[in-house]
């Protein structure tokens, strides 16, 4: 009787060893902390981006309070500073204050005509007014006149 012949051909396995897994695993750790490494840095940058637009917010409301005043009453208008507000951009006490505005007034130019000033924002990163001095501020000179309106 004659026996069926049994081929012996080696069989094409398809997987990974474990050397090429590891590796693969390496590769991925090191991109995933790059990109983890670069959180904090986008945290910082919405931060400061956030803190540019209150201070923008609070520069517009203040220049646009300081031009509705009547030429007449700019000093009476500036005594009333500084004001404070938080970090919305929202008017608050000074208890809750993160930034304070002050603003100033230079003497009358070209026969009481004209007037210079200066808003100072200042931003506290700490609400403790000892840390004041170490305080960001931002400077925005204006020039007022008197259209006599």
């Amino acid at each position: 009787m004659m026996r069926p012949q049994i081929r012996d051909t080696p069989r094409k396995t398809s997987a990974f060893s474990l050397v090429e897994v590891t590796i693969a695993i390496g590769i991925v750790a090191f991109a995933l902390l790059a990109v983890l490494g670069l959180v904090p840095v986008g945290m910082d940058t919405l931060a400061e981006a956030s803190r540019r637009t209150a201070q923008a917010d609070i520069a517009r409301s203040t220049l646009g309070e300081i031009k509705s005043t009547p030429f007449s009453e700019l000093d009476d208008f500036v005594a009333g500073f500084p004001v404070h507000y938080d970090d919305q951009g929202v008017r608050v006490d000074s208890a809750h204050a993160v930034y304070t505005v002050r603003v100033s007034l230079d003497a009358a130019r070209l026969d009481g005509r004209l007037r210079s000033g200066r808003v100072l924002i200042g931003f506290q990163t700490n609400p403790d007014p000892t840390k004041w001095p170490q305080a960001r501020v931002e400077r925005i000179a204006f020039l007022l006149s008197d259209t006599g309106i």
